[in-house]
């Protein structure tokens, strides 16, 4: 159990660029378009409690302003331009706490729930290509002159290797595919700025 969460660890870190030292390799934060460290090591319990749920997942660190991170990762019906995982979305009535919405993962269909949802800071929903069960937290917030991005797949206390491993795998997709759509978004309005 210990070597997977060290390669889950790593695997997150490795797609976001942040491994070169290993799963505990830190990231000078003061840069923009720096990658950061995940906040909690993938595959391991919450803070403090041997029965918190455990989370897997990676951050990173954007230029962007919480707003415009916000306006790609709540427009339901266009995760799919950005995440070549997603193949269609049903996103129901809206993005409220409550909406039901089906998204398709590859080969599989993904029935989901709103669970949180506030505006520039955090969003969540229940049931993923991972399980019925699992919870995807999205926050974003201001760090200094940039603004971090994190998604946790959350599981139930005590999850096995493959829940584990799948949900950083799932997390690791998602969040790879939004940091690739803000740095084509952020190099867009860098030409625009330079040519205007």
């Amino acid at each position: 159990m210990k070597t997977l969460k060290l390669t889950v660890a790593c695997s997150a870190l490795l797609m976001l660029g942040a491994c070169a030292s290993g799963p505990k390799a830190k990231a000078d934060l003061s840069q923009p378009g720096t990658t950061a460290v995940a906040a909690t090591k993938p595959g391991s319990v919450g803070p403090g409690k041997v029965a918190a749920p455990v989370q897997v997942g990676p951050d990173f660190l954007t230029p962007l302003k919480p707003e415009r991170v916000w306006d790609v990762l709540s427009s339901l019906d266009n995760w799919g331009a950005w995440n070549p995982k997603v193949t269609k979305v049903q996103a129901g009535p809206g993005l409220n706490v409550g909406t039901q919405l089906s998204y398709g993962w590859e080969e599989r269909e993904v029935k989901a729930t709103i669970e949180e949802v506030k505006d520039d800071q955090e969003l969540i929903w229940k049931g993923a290509r991972t399980g019925d069960d699992v919870l995807m937290r999205w926050e974003i917030r201001p760090m200094g002159v940039n603004t971090l991005v994190s998604l946790r797949a959350v599981l139930r206390p005590n999850a096995g290797a493959t829940p584990i491993a799948n949900a950083g795998a799932e997390t690791n997709a998602w969040i790879g595919a939004l940091q690739i759509e803000l740095t084509h978004l952020f190099d867009a309005d860098a030409k625009a700025a330079k040519d205007a």
